[in-house]
């Protein structure tokens, strides 16, 4: 759950209104500390409850498998002749097997056969998850596909003990027994005993601190009444009554703490019961991890459990992920890209030759051994998809810019940088690049033959511009001293960084789409590897994260108890149908169990079967089921089954693929389509798809053209690809009727942004920031298919292709099922299935299914205020991996923070996209985006009584943010460099810290003075000062001030240091000046002076942040005075009177001895002087704010403020320094 620390004036009613929720759940929740919901105290953790589920109620009831006949087949008589079938059952892929079987069955296992199928065909409710979900629970098919972790290795009754106990401990962890009526002490005993805890033990523990608890309270009333024996001797003594209200005391403090010791008592209890339950749980998943070796996963490998992952994996993914490692220990591309053009490329040759070769003088290499493993389990590597002459190039144009091959020829080796003084090479190399379309597609702009880099020179010059910017940071005056100005040597820089980037992610892209394409091909195969699996997905980065495997995997392996949908076909009508298995109609063979079950009504003969398009002469073809049902009678017999497929029945989609014939070619010549395993199944069983496929093949195809509805939330249009499983579509987000058939962003409806913030009274306030509308394609197949089709809201992940793009799944949640609980340990006594409902036990249906797919989305942003025509600008993009790693988040919860120098904007997809989405949405702030959305972003600032961004997270103790603390890093070399936010972020992240350092330096602060007053910047810098947190403000005073001792430039020191002036002066000027709110300025203002100390305990401190103001704005008038020229004195008394009118600065005159700090004050003593002292107070608290020259009046209702004779004065250089 999620945790909150309590800052200064926070109080409860408050902070339940800011996480949703009520206080008496969060005092319910924190009942351990919180006893009076009038008193929290700073610094203490709240846990706060989890979000709000919208939820399915299950009743957990259950419709078993048709009970087979209960009759033997035939009769009892051994002699009794052949058993008559009436039908043959088709099983495309058997649920244990996956494999084709054929069975013969009795008329009677017949009529079972059909009233199960009858059963299944009403299962979908077209438009109805919630009556779906129930059906498909009752019917026993939605346990394979929640995530049961350790449960799935352990037997019936251990799963639901294991279950049992996480309840309890999920009931003890959140007090939730002392809502109870019951007593709580009787409620944890009830619970410990049915944990099977030691009870005897467990009693005599209580007894002993029982023991304890009166031993102390005895010591306490010896100690109570001796220091009462005392009092009232003296009491005595000096005739004052000795009994004046001891009495009543002395019973107070007996109920307090009988009232202590009885917590005492509880809260023992409590932690040991806790801790043993705690102790049975680990011991339980311990023997789970030990059950789980030797059990093969879904891949065919055994399950691995992984402590630091907290899941479980299988070999097949520590394979992947050892040969992946193998690839990036060893293959430095790096150090490929820092040769030269030559031997780059003949590097690469002879590495790419080595998994080629099958003899090899030397051996197997590691670059062989990692391609081969990795390409045996379906990845491939970068080399493989991409040609020579993408890898590192041909022709010269393939090598970077000319301008730098010709100029600087050794520019790729290691450590290079460019020389900071060569201005006119940089500028050169800036318009080679089509420096000054900044405007325009990054991906249209490299997509020329003039910019046709391969992919190791683009690595290359990435790293030349990161050590160039890193190498001068170190020495920034180097830098200072170039005749081109900062901010366009920077932007120059970095915007060929941002070519080399783009450069990269075309190449990738056109390494996927080989991978995509219907026939694809690789550059090179291993011959280690005799065939390639099916489906191929890129390893672009040489790393890998395992994936977790779940028992049910999902592929045909279902058990007794796990039952999934099974296609099926009788041969008497040829149509597709549905059943539940495995089960006694579908024997693995004629000797397991369920063929025994079945009495013999049920026959499996797949060896006697054959079903080819061509003939052969080995089998007996048959005319007619009855004549194949005749000849059946003899085990022995062969049948060709083909010749019945001439019949009308079928001639449907689902019979004419190839899948079902035993040479995988159908009777037209066409290869098999039709996909088999469970998730397609289950995929084609939601869509209804038994309709459509039992059409003829014409009219299948002519379905598949006509969209239909994906999911239960009528708003996402597919075309359906049955036989594949698979649905492709474009839609729209946010989920709105009125983006149903959208085809242009500007047609879009987008969802208004909300942004929290919270004010000075800590109460939470929402900022509009405009709306988002996002355009996703893609497809999605099998199983994430079927989640989809069978839920009401998606959510989303990583793809499973590896193409860098998301998937999505479908999220059902539902209620606490009554049926996953044993009854008979639940039922009785204080402890019931009623507090899984008070614990907000939710279980996704889906939560074990993985996102699938491959979709993209482009993100649109339209900033405030929103008008009428749309006027969206691209934003960014989906990210599914943030998406799925940041799950399931409080109500309308919505975040900003940095990922790797990225900006990413993690939102509850529900807000964003409406209620057809849950989890989380991450979102990538593209370049192009990035500036307008933190300028109206920092816009909140302006509201009244802002105190801080909820975007961010919460605080710490000292009120800090890391996510913040990066904006702010980010924000002041924006505006210290001249930069653009896009710009920073292009920057190594490393340097982030060192480069703010040094611009906030003595030596930067006549380039930020410059920036500041530069008559072309004007306008845009005061957008931004106007709008800066405080943090950053401060750090511009904090540098402005810093006096200047040598000539900067063309400037001598005076004229140095009166620039500077003038640069503050002008910050004063634009925040007076700020249209928007000269409130918030005042505000503004007020905090960044506050700030100027970086000391975060004056921010929790009053007095002390009055104080700071005060000082600070001395250090800034101090600093102006000596450097006043054309005025600029009068113009800073005039602005500060404007920006101060909030606070009243006071000064006293105090006589004071010269010597009283000094070692010399123990044996001299100087005459006492006259010393002036200043004081600053919000206006709030002063009676006379305008009373200049009079003694100031404190509204100190509670004596907190002490004052002495202070008078008031004005904010300005001629009253407070002259």
């Amino acid at each position: 759950m999620a945790q909150y620390t309590i800052l200064k004036d926070d109080c409860l009613s408050l902070l339940a209104q800011r996480f949703n929720t009520s206080p008496e759940i969060l005092m319910r929740l924190n009942s351990e500390q919180i006893k009076n919901p009038d008193l929290i105290y700073e610094g203490n953790t709240l846990t706060l409850p989890d979000p709000v589920i919208e939820s399915i109620p299950l009743d957990g009831s259950r419709t078993e498998l048709p009970p087979a006949p209960e009759e033997l087949a035939g009769g009892e008589d051994t002699c009794s002749p052949p058993i008559d079938l009436a039908d043959i059952l088709y099983v495309p892929a058997h649920p244990k097997t996956g494999k084709q079987c054929w069975y013969g069955i009795t008329q009677e296992a017949k009529q079972i056969i059909e009233q199960e199928k009858a059963l299944l065909d009403g299962t979908i409710v077209e438009g109805d998850v919630q009556t779906t979900t129930q059906n498909l629970s009752q019917l026993g098919v939605l346990s394979k596909f929640a995530a049961k972790h350790f449960e799935q290795f352990m037997s019936q009754d251990n799963a639901d003990d294991y279950k049992t106990l996480n309840l309890f401990k999920l009931v003890i962890t959140r007090y939730l027994y002392k809502k109870s009526d019951n007593d709580p002490f009787d409620v944890l005993y009830d619970m410990a005993e049915k944990a099977n805890v030691d009870m005897v033990n467990l009693k005599g523990k209580v007894e002993n601190w029982r023991r304890y608890s009166e031993y102390i309270k005895s010591r306490l009333k010896q100690s109570d009444a001796f220091k009462r024996k005392m009092q009232n001797r003296q009491r005595s003594r000096s005739g004052v009554d000795a009994i004046s209200g001891a009495s009543i005391n002395t019973a107070r403090i007996e109920v307090t703490r009988q009232a202590k010791a009885d917590q005492y008592l509880l809260d023992q209890l409590h932690n040991t019961v806790l801790s043993d339950i705690t102790d049975k749980i680990e011991s339980m998943e311990e023997a789970a991890i030990d059950n789980a070796e030797g059990m093969d996963s879904d891949d065919g490998t055994e399950f691995v459990y992984r402590e630091e992952l907290k899941y479980f994996t299988s070999e097949q993914q520590e394979t992947i992920e050892k040969y992946a490692k193998m690839l990036s220990d060893n293959h430095d591309e790096m150090s490929i890209a820092q040769l030269p053009h030559d031997k780059a490329k003949q590097k690469l040759k002879a590495l790419i030759r080595q998994p080629q070769e099958v003899f090899s003088p030397y051996g197997v290499s590691w670059y062989s051994a990692a391609v081969s493993n990795l390409n045996r389990q379906g990845l491939v590597v970068k080399e493989q998809c991409l040609t020579l002459a993408q890898l590192e190039g041909d022709s010269l144009a393939n090598q970077g810019p000319k301008v730098l091959n010709e100029k600087m020829p050794n520019w790729r080796a290691a450590n290079q940088v460019i020389d900071i003084k060569e201005d006119d090479f940089i500028s050169d190399l800036y318009l080679k690049c089509l420096g000054g379309a900044e405007d325009k597609e990054l991906k249209d702009v490299v997509n020329r033959v003039d910019l046709d880099w391969s992919y190791y020179p683009s690595l290359a010059l990435i790293t030349l511009i990161d050590n160039t910017i890193t190498e001068h940071q170190k020495n920034l005056a180097q830098v200072l001293g170039t005749k081109l100005p900062l901010d366009e040597l920077f932007n120059q820089l970095l915007w060929v960084k941002k070519v080399a980037k783009a450069r990269i992610e075309l190449l990738k892209g056109v390494a996927q789409s080989r991978l995509e394409s219907s026939n694809p091909t690789l550059e090179f195969e291993s011959p280690f590897v005799a065939s390639l699996p099916a489906k191929l997905t890129l390893l672009w980065e040489n790393t890998y994260k395992p994936k977790i495997k779940n028992k049910q995997g999902f592929a045909n392996d279902a058990k007794l108890n796990d039952l999934q949908m099974v296609e099926c076909s009788l041969m008497s009508s040829g149509e597709l149908f549905y059943l539940r298995g495995p089960a006694w109609y579908m024997p693995e063979s004629n000797e397991d169990t369920l063929c025994s079950q079945a009495k013999e009504h049920v026959r499996n003969i797949t060896s006697q079967i054959t079903f080819a398009s061509q003939q052969s002469n080995s089998e007996t073809p048959v005319s007619s089921l009855s004549e194949a049902l005749e000849k059946l009678k003899n085990p022995e017999v062969k049948l060709d089954l083909f010749p019945l497929t001439k019949e009308a029945a079928f001639d449907t989609a689902f019979w004419s693929d190839g899948y079902h014939y035993q040479n995988g070619i159908s009777p037209d010549g066409k290869e098999a389509q039709y996909s088999a395993d469970a998730g397609a199944q289950l995929f084609r069983f939601s869509s209804k798809a038994a309709a459509t496929l039992n059409t003829p093949l014409s009219s299948y195809q002519n379905a598949l053209k006509n969209p239909k509805q994906l999911g239960g939330s009528g708003e996402v249009s597919a075309n359906f690809t049955l036989l594949q499983a698979q649905a492709s579509f474009m839609f729209w987000l946010p989920f709105e009727k009125g983006n149903v058939g959208v085809k242009e962003v500007k047609e879009a409806k987008g969802y208004e942004l909300k942004l929290d913030y919270v004010d000075t009274h800590n109460k939470a306030h929402q900022y509009e920031v405009g709306c988002l509308a996002a355009k996703v394609e893609g497809s999605v197949y099998g199983l994430a298919g079927a989640s989809c089709q069978l839920s009401a809201k998606v959510a989303f992940g990583p793809s499973d292709t590896g193409s860098g793009n998301f998937g999505i799944k479908g999220s059902s949640v539902t209620a606490f099922d009554p049926n996953i609980q044993r009854v008979s340990v639940l039922n009785t006594g204080p402890v019931s299935s009623d507090y899984a409902a008070e614990a907000g036990v939710t279980v996704d249906a889906f939560a074990g299914v993985e996102a699938g797919g491959s979709l993209g989305a482009t993100v649109y942003w339209q900033p405030p205020p929103i008008k009428e025509k749309n006027q969206y600008q691209q934003l960014g993009s989906i990210n599914g991996e943030l998406s799925a790693s940041f799950g399931v988040g409080s109500k309308g919860e919505f975040r900003l923070l940095f990922q790797g120098g990225v900006l990413v904007l993690v939102s509850s997809a529900k807000l964003v996209m409406g209620p057809g989405a849950s989890g989380k949405l991450a979102i990538n702030l593209d370049m192009l985006g990035v500036d307008r959305f933190v300028d109206t972003l920092l816009g909140v600032l302006k509201q009244h009584d802002f105190k801080r961004l909820s975007v961010f997270g919460d605080v710490d103790k000292d009120g800090n943010n890391k996510d913040f603390e990066k904006l702010n890093n980010v924000l002041t070399l924006a505006m210290t460099m001249g930069l653009s936010v896009a710009d920073v972020l292009l920057m190594p992240v490393s340097t982030w810290a060192e480069y703010k350092q040094s611009t906030l330096s003595k030596e930067y602060a006549p380039l930020l003075a410059t920036n500041i007053i530069r008559t072309d910047r004007q306008a845009t810098m005061k957008a931004w000062v106007t709008k800066l947190p405080p943090e950053t403000l401060r750090n511009l005073f904090v540098t402005l001030i810093m006096e200047q001792d040598k000539p900067s430039g063309q400037y001598n020191v005076a004229q140095s240091n009166q620039r500077l002036a003038q640069s503050i002066v002008q910050i004063m000027q634009w925040l007076v000046d700020d249209e928007n709110d000269n409130v918030s300025s005042k505000r503004q203002w007020k905090e960044a002076l506050i700030r100027m100390n970086d000391e975060p305990a004056i921010l929790q401190d009053k007095p002390l942040q009055w104080e700071s103001f005060k000082d600070n704005w001395f250090k800034l008038a101090r600093f102006v005075k000596p450097f006043s020229v054309n005025r600029l004195d009068v113009d800073f008394d005039r602005l500060s009177s404007a920006l101060c009118q909030n606070m009243v600065l006071t000064y006293s005159d105090e006589m004071e001895d010269p010597s009283a700090n000094s070692y010399q004050s123990s044996y001299v003593t100087l005459p006492k002087v006259k010393v002036r002292r200043y004081h600053a107070y919000p206006i709030s608290m002063v009676e006379n704010p305008l009373d200049k020259n009079e003694p100031i009046q404190i509204r100190n209702t509670d004596d907190e403020i002490e004052t002495k004779q202070e008078f008031i004065m004005e904010w300005t250089i001629n009253a407070a320094l002259s």
